[in-house]
């Protein structure tokens, strides 16, 4: 009898543990986590100003994600948001200006769905108000004459010669100016493909957006270590985000200094990876260039894994960053607008790579990922790395921090990251 109650007892004790792995399985599962982040997230007017910058990053993975496995219903729920979006631009009258980065990550957003949609045979789901649209902003963008240069001493410059003129005196070409060229490399994909022409002179902007980012890539790249490589070597190093990274902890009596052999930050070259790819297929006429930019991206993807990314140890279960692409891991931003009297200190620059971007590097990017989707759930002190000093500025329940890292949403990017095939998705 008492065998009998044993075995009972073992019998239950499997089936509950089962049930248990299976709850906690169905719980990371992508079904499920899609339903309880993207589909109610999307749902929002996420071109605003208060959703339009976090939805162009939260966003693109999953996108790409949904066309690539032609998944359905994903794919409607892009459908609906950028058919909202064109009645929104239907509805308002532009004078099209100088959008800010806010606005041209969104704009970068549709502007990669408007050529999934061409790939993979459902342009008939593009509405003509946004595609009109982008093009005119797009192209209204780098023909514009910007009223500050127009003095005598400095005259007035499109914006492709501002760009131009920025990096030959050694400023970075920041992350703002080169969506506008990723928009305008997206767009000009589009057109080949379907149809749309564009004017003699918008075909002149394409070609003098691609002979500037060509430079830019070239000129501004500092291969470092085989095909490792640093971009804008020592363009940063007045620059008051950087002015106490000599420093690993906030201290009494900082002093601010100038700084030697800058380069970006890790939080806002997480960017790159994606406008490498998009450059590289703009490039595609050329075999030389297509070549050169495969070794930035293997070069790139070497820099990460070997001088930028810290695995997991026994004091910190997850996944880890330094602060700059170099390696060097000091403080950033200390006394910024929005954070007085604090600062990103070592690592804190990390939670950007949960928005799975890192990915379009190709290859073992994919495994990498996958491992740090099994760090989740997050513990508190990878929850207080990624988050760092927190924004005072307004976000979405969704992907503000720490919920974004709570809620499901990171874990799944790093899951569908995992999952891309990035040699198929820009050819």
């Amino acid at each position: 009898m008492k065998k009998k109650i044993v075995i009972i007892l073992i019998i239950t004790i499997i089936l509950a543990t089962t049930g248990i792995i299976s709850c906690m399985s169905y719980l990371k599962s992508e079904n499920y986590l899609w339903s309880n982040t993207v589909s109610k997230y999307i749902t929002g007017d996420l071109w605003d100003d208060i959703n339009s910058y976090d939805a162009g990053h939260s966003l693109l993975v999953p996108m790409f994600y949904a066309f690539t496995t032609e998944d359905e219903n994903k794919m409607e729920e892009f459908h609906d948001l950028f058919e909202r979006y064109a009645i929104y631009l239907s509805n308002n009258n532009y004078t099209y200006n100088y959008w800010n980065l806010n606005h041209m990550q969104f704009n970068f957003l549709a502007s990669n769905y408007i050529n999934l949609c061409s790939k993979y045979n459902c342009t008939n789901r593009i509405k003509e108000p946004l595609l009109n649209y982008l093009y005119d902003e797009a192209f209204y963008y780098c023909l514009l004459k910007r009223e500050k240069y127009n003095t005598e001493d400095k005259p007035q410059y499109s914006s492709l010669k501002a760009i131009e003129r920025d990096f030959d005196l050694g400023k970075p070409t920041a992350d703002l100016y080169q969506y506008h060229l990723m928009v305008i490399f997206n767009l000009k994909e589009y057109s080949d493909k379907n149809n749309y022409i564009l004017s003699e002179e918008r075909e002149k902007v394409v070609e003098e957006s691609l002979d500037l980012i060509n430079k830019i890539y070239q000129d501004g790249v500092t291969f470092i270590d085989g095909d490792k490589w640093l971009m804008n070597v020592g363009s940063f190093d007045e620059q008051a985000d950087y002015a106490y990274m000599q420093y690993n902890s906030i201290e009494e009596n900082m002093q601010p200094s100038k700084q030697e052999n800058t380069t970006w930050d890790t939080s806002h070259f997480v960017r790159i990876p994606v406008f490498l790819q998009i450059i590289k297929r703009a490039n595609k006429e050329d075999e030389e260039k297509v070549e050169y930019y495969d070794r930035l991206i293997k070069g790139l993807k070497e820099q990460f894994l070997e001088n930028v990314l810290v695995k997991p140890d026994k004091e910190n279960l997850y996944y880890r960053t330094t602060n700059y692409m170099d390696g060097r891991n000091g403080l950033y931003r200390y006394n910024y607008t929005t954070q007085q009297d604090t600062a990103y200190l070592p690592y804190q620059l990390s939670g950007t790579i949960t928005l799975g971007w890192w990915s379009f590097l190709g290859g073992e990017m994919s495994e990498l990922y996958k491992n740090i989707y099994e760090t989740f759930p997050l513990d508190e002190n990878a929850l207080k790395t990624y988050v760092g000093p927190n924004t005072t500025r307004e976000r979405n329940k969704y992907v503000a921090w720490p919920a974004y890292f709570e809620n499901g949403f990171a874990e799944l990017n790093c899951l569908l990251a995992s999952k891309l095939k990035i040699e198929e998705l820009f050819y």
